[in-house]
């Protein structure tokens, strides 16, 4: 299993740095995170609504997929393992 899990239906409004900080509160109580990021359109720097966290253990991952479908900030959240990008040619 991976230590890394995707995070959807992520606000649009929100503030990345805000977010980040909502998802470290969220998340925080499942374990130790090593990395967060939020995705941005690479043109406007607006927010996509996913983002990825990464864990330290893997039972991290167990207690975070258990809150899929919980509120973060008025949405509910998509949460699942994160899938290997495929290779493109």
């Amino acid at each position: 299993m991976s230590n890394k899990i995707y995070i959807g239906n992520l606000s649009f409004r929100a503030d990345p740095s805000d977010l980040i900080t909502a998802l470290e509160e969220q998340f925080g109580a499942c374990g130790e995170i090593d990395d967060i990021s939020v995705i941005e359109d690479r043109q406007t720097g607006k927010i996509k609504g996913f983002g990825f966290i990464s864990f330290s253990e893997e039972t991290s991952v167990k207690k975070a997929l258990e809150l899929d479908g919980q509120d973060l900030l008025g949405r509910p959240l998509r949460v699942s393992l994160a899938k290997e990008n495929e290779k493109r040619d």
